[in-house]
């Protein structure tokens, strides 16, 4: 009898402590750090408590919660000591209630440097004018002088990040650009696409040699060539042989007839046609298997949307608050394209809009600024967001068969969501992005250490012919 009621006393003592220190725990991670309630179980949780602590109200309630808890655990202590009749002293409860939380803390601290060092990662680069490097300042010259509107760029190296911006938000050039505006992204936003894909291959959720008929709905399946046999991974490097969306919708981008629609409703366009080829056969960029992960991320996170899924896999948990993946949210930039007979610029953004601001257009549709691109970029080259592992995957490269041209940049191969393109003197890794009138880029040049994000408002062959070519890499 004495025996268990030593166990029974020992068991209320030690429960006591281990309370007390997850309630130190909990305290110090909801009221100082709410953004990283995105660890472990928390994970279901963690928007509802980000708008709880908003509210006044609710704050003393999870006080008064915390003080319940407290008083179960000096119940706990007590009663065990009581059935123990063993007497521990004030300073003993102390020294003991530390010791677990240290360790405690100590655990903590380790997971967030190790899986959310992200979160602590600022700017800390230049943003005034003068303090950049000539040879960056070229390259928006070489936009500005080629007709380009407006462009924002970001660099960073191994000893400095620099933030700058040249021209116009507006097409008719009243309106400064600033480092702070906001663009449509274009196809760099398969590179987030790909990364929530990913992320949830690291969870355990998806693997990527999976068909696809396992996630999407059999109205879509039935309706797309060999949509039994296409696989996740044939869908992020483009060998899935289905057609491209964007090439039927296209003519409606030249006349301005193009209809705001959802991803699932462009998806439609590319319903009963023949395949370019049988999966995993060759490569064919397509725009289609894009707003088709899409509809998995939906499906397999059971969020709201695929928005809802980037957002929580990535923009939030990385603190990315100027990138946006949202169907509501518009850039305060205009669109321009260029005149050719007389140069001069007019407004296409409703086009744009149209084109990838639907819901869900995981294709092309995010918007962001080129501080925020650069941010997410280097946390990925560096493991921040994915394991090592996955990162390598991500450049398992499919080799297309691009022809060469003249003073433009060489595609060596496609990965997942990457590609791979070589310059006269670099080879670097990440995306190029093109809407109807903005373009984007943002590369990674491993012999450098150097990133390069591009940001511009303006489409003609001309700046096109900038924005593709080698000469803006030279300057690195």
């Amino acid at each position: 009898m004495n025996i268990l009621k030593k166990i029974i006393g020992w068991t209320l003592i030690t429960t006591s402590f281990v309370f007390m220190s997850t309630i130190a725990l909990l305290a110090t991670v909801t009221f100082l750090y709410p953004d990283l309630l995105t660890i472990g179980w928390y994970d279901e949780i963690t928007e509802s408590v980000r708008d709880l602590l908003k509210n006044t109200e609710i704050i003393y309630a999870v006080i008064d919660f915390f003080i319940i808890f407290f008083i179960i655990s000096l119940f706990l202590y007590f009663a065990g000591k009581k059935i123990i009749n063993k007497d521990f002293s004030v300073h003993t409860y102390i020294i003991v209630f530390l010791i677990f939380v240290l360790i405690g803390t100590s655990l903590q601290s380790y997971i967030i440097s190790k899986k959310y060092a992200g979160l602590t990662i600022p700017f800390n680069g230049e943003e005034n004018e003068s303090n950049i490097p000539n040879q960056y300042k070229d390259i928006l010259d070489e936009y500005i002088n080629n007709g380009s509107v407006g462009v924002q760029m970001a660099i960073s190296t191994p000893e400095n990040q620099w933030i700058t911006s040249s021209g116009f938000a507006d097409c008719d050039k009243t309106k400064k650009i600033t480092n702070d505006d906001l663009f449509m992204i274009g196809s760099v936003t398969k590179v987030y696409t790909a990364v929530a894909i990913l992320k949830l291959y690291e969870d355990g959720k998806i693997q990527l040699d999976d068909e696809i008929s396992d996630f999407l709905p059999q109205n879509i399946i039935k309706n797309i060539a060999n949509g039994d046999k296409i696989t996740v991974r044939q869908l992020l490097n483009h060998t899935s042989g289905l057609k491209n969306y964007v090439y039927i919708t296209y003519k409606g981008w030249e006349d301005g007839s193009i209809k705001y629609l959802s991803a699932e409703e462009n998806i439609a366009y590319i319903y009963n046609l023949p395949a370019d080829f049988e999966p995993g056969s060759a490569f064919n960029y397509s725009n289609s298997n894009y707003l088709l992960l899409g509809i998995i991320l939906k499906n397999v996170t059971k969020e709201a949307s695929a928005y809802d899924a980037i957002n929580q896999i990535i923009l939030q948990p990385f603190d990315l608050n100027h990138t946006f993946a949202d169907s509501e949210k518009k850039v305060n930039v205009e669109g321009c394209k260029i005149k050719e007979d007389t140069n001069n610029a007019y407004n296409v953004s409703s086009i744009d809009f149209n084109a990838v601001g639907g819901v869900d257009m995981t294709d092309g549709g995010m918007i962001s600024n080129a501080k925020d691109v650069l941010i997410f970029f280097n946390l990925l080259v560096k493991g921040e967001i994915l394991k090592p592992e996955t990162f390598n995957l991500m450049q398992t490269w499919v080799t297309p068969e691009y022809p060469n041209v003249e003073n433009r940049t060489q595609y060596l191969g496609y990965g997942l969501g990457l590609t791979k393109i070589k310059t006269d003197n670099l080879t670097g890794i990440g995306h190029y992005g093109m809407v109807y009138s903005f373009n984007s880029l943002v590369y990674y040049f491993p012999e450098k250490e150097t990133t390069i994000v591009i940001l511009n408002n303006t489409h003609s062959p001309k700046i096109e012919g900038v924005h593709m070519g080698n000469n803006i890499y030279n300057k690195l």
